[in-house]
């Protein structure tokens, strides 16, 4: 708004008056009009009345109540001469260009115009505040949904800075006395001073799988964690970047309670193992003797047989054949089943 200059608000279409011309005839139009070029007969501008010079310099002519102004400049600025116009006690000044007389511009106009640029910049203030009060809410309530998700999970979940430093952990974290032996977990704490507590080795690499991941590799693995006797936990673990604006701010690590689904595997394994067994050695078994009927089948001289005694034969090979297939399709199953 400083920088804008006065060029807009020069009044070109002002009144005119002579300079002998009574101050009681004028004095009407001049509280109307608030200010009046004074011209000679071949039109030189002599200079402008206004209510002040009249009220300053009680005389009966114009040409006697007429004062010395500061003489503006289209270039001026409507800062600058506002200020010029408070000092001096003007309402209006004369504009010169090039020492030419342009015109006139009024103090009201410019305190108008300031008035409505003010104005208007208020409204875009009011407009963005109540943009960032509606985004401020808005990431509250995400803030806190995201808080409900992630406390309502069964995974210990951390955001760890490079640094190693604590700048996020869930509810899951802070109540799991099972890693953390009931240490308090605090913001800004070193994850290492919680990992070199854990007896397992279930952190003995989680330097470098922690380092992979500030590289931006995601690591993800299955760890048993043994306890006292034959007790044990498995657990999965996975180590993966975090960026905010495409910057990497931490590792976020989740770890993950999946011992029911590994006992489950692990018997769905035994389960298979024990069918493996079983369809192989029925199969083998089986086998020996649809293998001893074939062999007999071949060595009997067909030549010597009746016709019906043929026939007999003939079927007997083939179902026998037959058997023999899905014996081999049942061994090819039972070696196939996945872990």
């Amino acid at each position: 708004m400083s920088l804008a200059k006065i060029t807009p608000f020069i009044k070109s279409d002002y009144q005119t008056i002579g300079p002998f011309e009574s101050v009681s005839a004028v004095k009407t139009n001049l509280i109307r009009v608030s200010a009046l070029v004074v011209q000679d007969e071949s039109l030189n501008i002599l200079g402008v009345l206004t209510l002040n010079d009249i009220v300053e310099r009680s005389y009966n002519l114009v040409i006697d109540c007429l004062s010395p102004k500061v003489k503006l400049n289209t270039h001026d600025t409507i800062d600058n001469v506002l200020v010029i116009m408070k000092e001096q006690q003007q309402g209006v000044l004369p504009v010169y260009r090039e020492h030419e007389f342009e015109g006139l511009v009024f103090k009201n106009d410019l305190i108008d115009f300031i008035e409505i640029q003010k104005n208007e910049l208020e409204k875009k203030i009011d407009e963005r505040t109540l943009e960032i009060n509606s985004i401020n809410e808005n990431l509250e309530t995400s803030k806190k949904v995201l808080k409900a998700f992630f406390d309502s999970t069964q995974s210990v979940i951390f955001i760890i800075s490079p640094e190693y430093k604590i700048i996020f952990f869930n509810k899951k974290s802070y109540d799991n006395g099972l890693l953390f032996r009931q240490r308090e977990i605090k913001i800004g704490d070193n994850i290492m001073d919680y990992v070199n507590d854990i007896e397992d080795e279930v952190f003995h690499s989680f330097r470098s799988d922690f380092d992979k991941a500030l590289q931006g590799e995601c690591v993800t693995m299955e760890k048993e964690i043994k306890y006292t006797g034959d007790k044990s936990i498995w657990f999965n673990i996975d180590y993966f970047p975090v960026y905010e604006n495409e910057i990497m701010i931490g590792v976020a690590i989740t770890i993950t309670d999946i011992n029911d689904r590994k006992k489950y595997e692990l018997q769905i394994e035994q389960q298979n193992e024990l069918l493996r067994g079983i369809a192989w050695t029925q199969s083998h078994k089986t086998r020996q003797p649809v293998a001893t009927i074939l062999g007999l089948v071949n060595i009997i001289n067909k030549s010597e047989l009746s016709e019906k005694n043929r026939e007999v034969i003939d079927y007997l090979e083939m179902q026998t054949k037959e058997l023999d297939k899905v014996i081999r399709e049942t061994v090819l199953k039972a070696v196939s089943l996945e872990p």
